[in-house]
């Protein structure tokens, strides 16, 4: 019995030693330039938070708020999040107050790259929680509003933010409708207005594919 014990803590330190050589093998290939290795890499990562959530996803997502890295790496690490909540399905609820609670802090930098990640992370959650989502209206929306008027000079974070409130109104179930009217009225207005008013035909088109549905 001891020596099972022995063995038992044996075999755990070697899967801890090889899932921690991956993880650092997989995050070096992020840096390379061919796109076959960076999204092998993505995929070893997402893997990873499948084995152990508990560790890896804080990790990854502590990554990418390090401004360390430079914004092409970090839009990268948006991408393996991206896949975690899309490989985790409703299970990323369990991560949601974390979550929302670091990209609210990253819509606040100023670097237009790490702002449109944001808005496509939460705009994954979205899609991944459905109905689920609607308790989170009253902080998702304002952001999405706010970089929408706000963004005059970045086209590409609006088209995200125009992006994530598409994304919550297609997916506003039943439900939904009578937890949040006042947000998805906010959404509706808002649309409206990208649509008739955005000089941003791809902004435009988002929100005119949301209304049609």
């Amino acid at each position: 019995e001891e020596e099972e014990e022995e063995e038992k803590e044996k075999n755990d330190e070697e899967i801890k030693y090889l899932t921690e050589f991956l993880f650092q093998t997989s995050f070096a290939f992020l840096h390379d330039l061919d796109s076959y290795m960076y999204l092998s890499a993505v995929d070893g990562l997402s893997l990873l938070v499948d084995l152990n959530a508990k560790v890896y996803f804080p990790k990854i997502l502590n990554m990418f708020k390090d401004k360390s890295y430079s914004s092409e790496i970090r839009a990268k690490i948006a991408e393996v999040l991206c896949r975690c909540c899309k490989r985790m399905g409703e299970l990323a609820f369990v991560w949601i107050d974390l979550l929302l609670s670091q990209m609210i802090d990253s819509t606040r930098e100023t670097d237009p790259i790490i702002r449109s990640c944001v808005f496509g992370i939460i705009g994954e959650l979205c899609y991944v929680l459905k109905e689920k989502i609607a308790i989170y209206a009253d902080q998702i929306v304002p952001l999405a509003q706010d970089a929408i008027q706000g963004e005059k000079a970045d086209r590409f974070v609006r088209r995200t933010a125009v992006g994530l409130l598409a994304s919550l109104l297609r997916v506003a179930g039943h439900e939904s409708l009578q937890t949040m009217p006042q947000y998805l009225t906010a959404v509706r207005r808002q649309l409206v207005w990208v649509k008739l008013n955005d000089e941003d035909e791809i902004c435009r088109e988002h929100a005119i594919g949301a209304l049609n549905d």
